[in-house]
């Protein structure tokens, strides 16, 4: 009975022993250094690469990453203490149809270390690297959607929301500047090469109080972006790199379309009357870049519209005026920036829009189709004048033309509004179509 005694007494008291033991050791487990994440997101495992190919890796630590390395084929080709981890990797060195293994290895402060999966690519000089992307504004729904122009024209829809109507789309130092009329701001958007998009900032006003309705944007040989805007006739300045505005410069009346070429920067004035829904008297402003004034306002003409503008091969300025879409018909007047002047013009009729040029000379137009109508787009040699399609033979597309944008390849992409796809052109003759949002208008490549 003793022995019994002592048994069933000290048999607790060692369970609860061995349960506070086992606690504590998890509890040191779980306190101590661990090692970083590590991964490379981009290229993906299988995939075939050419060109050059940013290797993109993830490395992160609850504390400090304090070095990354890259290995190809079991060789270190890169190492670095700060982010991004983005190493440009030229594949051109390779034989074609070559397989190559890539890892990364990150550190952290306590010594520790981590090893990514190894992603096993090809180089395929024939199948590219799927790192082109067409990005397109949807307006309606407030979204960008991405195009993979390699990957067998892959889409991803509505990948991050930008803004109330996002009217144009400008890339530079590896961001996504979107200008949206209605909220009045700019968002700024960092585009990885995985296809990851990230909001840099809060979005930036653009004059919402004082209801200033930017429109498009382009940016001069000094770095600095200039926006016009629709509503107060004057256009902004803004610093790409510091993300503010600098100044603000009286224009024409209503103005859209900017361009800038050389030391200068060329404004459409459409001439609308907000309170009656005429077209005055259509101009273009000259803008001189070192005091950012006006210098010159090129007249178009009454009721002409002028909307859009694209540089043609030759340095020329083909200023797309849409007419009043009554009686006064589209047309082309073509500005030498050398002089100023109008040299020469395009008939081409209809109510003409959106104007892409691309490498060999072709000009394209957006020209609506709306409704249960097809969309349309109008083509003509820049060089000579020559109507190939106009109103009375058009490229068909889905409805509502809206915006188009030429490719190096000479591919134009064309942004069917009602229809909610782009549209591919190849030699005048609609060869693909994507599905991408509700309502999709600005457009840019991005090249890498």
């Amino acid at each position: 009975m003793k022995t019994i005694l002592k048994i069933s007494v000290l048999l607790p008291v060692l369970v609860l022993g061995l349960l506070i033991f086992n606690g504590c050791s998890e509890d040191t487990a779980s306190s101590g250094p661990t090692p970083p994440a590590c991964s490379i997101v981009y290229p993906s495992d299988g995939q075939s690469v050419t060109d050059t190919v940013m290797v993109e890796i993830h490395a992160e630590d609850n504390i400090a990453v304090t070095q990354v390395l890259l290995y190809i084929d079991g060789a270190l080709v890169y190492e670095t203490i700060v982010p991004p981890y983005q190493y440009s990797w030229n594949t051109r060195v390779y034989p074609d149809s070559s397989q190559h293994e890539l890892y990364a290895i990150a550190w952290n402060q306590d010594s520790l270390s981590s090893v990514s999966d190894t992603v096993n690519v090809l180089v395929d000089f024939q199948a590219g690297s799927g790192q082109n992307v067409l990005v397109v504004a949807n307006q309606n729904s407030g979204t960008l959607s991405l195009i993979d122009l390699y990957a067998l024209g892959a889409v991803e829809r509505d990948v991050i929301g930008v803004g109330t109507v996002p009217n144009d789309i400008i890339f530079a130092n590896g961001r996504l500047h979107v200008i949206n009329s209605m909220s009045h701001d700019m968002n700024v958007i960092s585009l990885a090469y995985s296809g990851e998009m990230v909001q840099v900032v809060s979005p930036i006003d653009l004059g919402i109080n004082l209801n200033r309705n930017p429109q498009y944007g382009s940016i001069a040989a000094n770095g600095y972006l200039y926006i016009s805007n629709g509503m107060t006739d004057d256009i902004t300045v803004f610093d790409l790199e510091a993300l503010t505005s600098r100044i603000r410069s009286d224009v024409g009346v209503a103005p859209a379309g900017i361009l800038a070429a050389g030391g200068k920067v060329y404004v459409c004035n459409t001439g609308f009357n907000f309170n009656d829904y005429t077209y005055g008297m259509g101009s273009v402003s000259v803008i001189d870049t070192l005091n950012n004034m006006e210098t010159t306002k090129i007249e178009m003409g009454e009721g002409r519209n002028p909307q859009f503008m694209a540089l043609d091969p030759s340095g020329k300025i083909h200023v797309v005026c849409t007419g009043n879409y009554n009686d006064v018909p589209g047309e082309i007047q073509v500005i030498d920036p050398l002089t100023d002047e109008v040299v020469s013009y395009v008939y081409i009729g209809g109510t003409p829009g959106d104007i892409a040029i691309n490498s060999e000379g072709m000009a394209y137009i957006a020209a609506g189709g709306w409704g249960s109508d097809p969309g349309r787009v109008f083509r003509y040699n820049a060089a000579t004048g020559q109507i190939l399609n106009g109103p009375d033979n058009p490229i068909m597309t889905a409805t509502g033309a809206m915006r188009v944008v030429a490719a190096s390849d000479n591919s134009i992409y064309v942004a069917c509004f009602n229809a909610g796809t782009v549209d591919k052109i190849r030699e005048g003759v609609r060869v693909e179509s994507y599905t991408v949002g509700d309502g999709p208008a600005a457009m840019v490549i991005v090249e890498r």
